[in-house]
């Protein structure tokens, strides 16, 4: 099970660790933890936020100005998941 949906998965779970620390933190789905990888490099982040303000309509912040970021179901709001 996922340790982020609790969903079960045909794919196989990843051991999820924190790249700084080498601290384990759960196992995940593939594309949980090909997501939280691509969120922790900041400068990826930075990129993605301006490729995606590009396009009309589309805001990284939401009107309390906290950072928002949406993946599909997920919703990331100042490092937190929200589902």
């Amino acid at each position: 099970m996922c340790g982020i949906h609790s969903s079960l998965t045909t794919r196989g779970l990843f051991l999820d660790h924190n790249h700084d620390t080498d601290e384990t933190r759960g196992l995940l789905c593939s594309r949980c933890n090909s997501q939280i990888g691509a969120m922790e490099n900041k400068k990826l982040i930075e990129l993605g936020n301006a490729y995606l303000e590009k396009y009309e309509g589309y805001s990284t912040h939401d009107p309390n100005g906290q950072q928002r970021i949406e993946l599909g179901t997920y919703v990331w709001v100042n490092k937190e998941f929200n589902h």
